[in-house]
């Protein structure tokens, strides 16, 4: 049932009979509702079965599990295996603490120019607002050397294009515009793209 069993058993050794029940797949969690106020959790998008009894999709138990144990104890094991997943569920429950640590664990050791866009997408749509302003310095340095290494003389290759082009497709349709602006880091490096791939056409026309 579990294929991570850190966040379930860690939470099932502090013993917790609550006044809430939270249903999860073919898991129940108990808590108490005074201590998920006292922590700010908000049981969003929730469906109410009966009385104190909710059901949760779209969250594995493993998850939910790490994130109780953090409200009980005060700590998280395995944090930044989970970094990812933990940041979509203090977003959802919102967890303002756990948000933030998140946030620190992928910039730490997860975002790098390989996938800066990635970060970026996953932290518009959990409003992670460090996250993203480390998405967004990986683009500035990116579009900075990359605008100094391209010139007329050395246009970028097809597979140079189709590999920044995609970042900058995916940050669009975070950003929902597909429209890129002048002053915009990914704007200044879609231009540039734009002019050397112009030119290195025009060089190979009759």
């Amino acid at each position: 049932m579990f294929s991570n069993q850190t966040g379930f058993y860690s939470y099932m050794k502090i013993e917790i009979s609550g006044d809430l029940t939270i249903k999860i797949q073919d898991n129940e969690f108990r808590a108490h509702k005074q201590v998920l106020d006292q922590r700010g959790f908000a049981l969003n998008n929730a469906t109410t079965e009966e009385n104190n009894i909710f059901i949760l999709s779209g969250i594995s138990p493993e998850i939910f599990g790490m994130i109780l144990e953090l409200v009980y104890t005060g700590a998280i094991k395995k944090l930044d295996d989970f970094a990812e997943p933990l940041l979509e569920a203090a977003d959802r429950f919102e967890l303002k603490d756990l948000k933030y640590l998140c946030e620190r664990s992928l910039a730490e050791n997860y975002v790098d120019y390989n996938n800066f866009a990635d970060a970026y997408v996953l932290a518009k749509r959990c409003n992670a607002d460090e996250l993203l302003t480390y998405a967004r310095y990986m683009e500035i340095v990116l579009s900075g050397k990359e605008c100094q290494r391209w010139s007329e003389n050395n246009p970028p290759t097809a597979e140079q294009l189709e590999k920044y082009l995609l970042p900058m497709k995916q940050i669009r349709e975070a950003e929902k515009t597909s429209t890129a602006h002048p002053s915009d880091a990914l704007g200044v490096l879609n231009n540039k793209f734009s002019e050397c791939s112009t030119n290195d056409s025009n060089n190979e026309s009759p």
